[in-house]
C-alpha cells in the first residue's frame, strides 16, 4: 500500500491567494504541486466557499475609484475600469492626428520594404499619420493585433518594424 503524498502549504497563504490575489484553484495548485480539487477541499475546510458570479473589489486604473467586478471578469482583464468613460479617456492620445491620406501613404511607404496583405495594419509610432518616415512605421497582422498592442498586451507579433527595434 502506497503512502499518502504530503504537501507543504499554509492554509492562510492559500486563503490570501484566493480571496485577495484572486488566483484560480488551478493557479494555487500549480504553486503547491497539487490538484485544483485538493485546493478546493483545503479552502472549503478553511471556510472559503466559491460562488458562481462572485464579486471582487478592485481599483479603476484610470481614476482610482473602487470598482466591483465578477471574479472571472477581473481575471480576464489586463486593466480595470469603472466604466466606459474611464476606459475611453485612458485610450485618448493627444498626439494622434487622423488623416486618412496619411494612412494610405504609410501603406505605400511600407510597400517598398514589405509585401502588405489587405488585412495588415500599418501603425504610426508617434500617432501622427502625417509622419510617414520608415522608422515611424510598424506592421501588424490585423486590427486585432494592432489593438492588443495599444492595450499593452505583451505577446503581440510585429510583422515588420521600420525602426528595427
Amino acid at each position: 500500500m502506497g503512502a499518502r503524498k504530503r504537501y507543504k502549504y499554509r492554509v492562510e497563504e492559500m486563503v490570501v491567494m484566493y480571496t485577495m490575489q484572486h488566483l484560480t484553484y488551478q493557479q494555487i495548485g500549480d504553486r503547491y504541486g497539487m490538484t485544483r480539487a485538493n485546493v478546493m477541499k483545503i479552502l472549503r475546510g478553511a471556510g472559503v466557499v466559491a460562488k458562481d458570479g462572485e464579486w471582487v473589489e478592485c481599483v479603476c486604473d484610470y481614476c482610482g475609484n473602487g470598482v466591483r467586478k465578477r471574479r472571472s471578469e477581473w481575471r480576464k482583464a489586463v486593466r480595470q475600469y469603472c466604466g466606459e468613460e474611464c476606459y475611453h479617456k485612458s485610450r485618448e492620445n493627444p498626439a494622434y492626428y487622423s488623416w486618412r491620406q496619411g494612412q494610405n501613404i504609410g501603406r505605400q511607404v511600407v510597400g517598398h520594404y514589405y509585401r502588405l496583405e489587405p488585412h495588415n495594419v500599418v501603425h504610426h509610432r508617434d500617432g501622427d499619420n502625417r509622419n510617414n518616415e520608415v522608422g515611424n512605421l510598424v506592421v501588424f497582422e490585423n486590427q486585432s493585433e494592432h489593438m492588443k498592442y495599444h492595450h499593452g498586451v505583451s505577446e503581440v507579433e510585429v510583422l515588420w518594424d521600420g525602426g528595427g527595434s
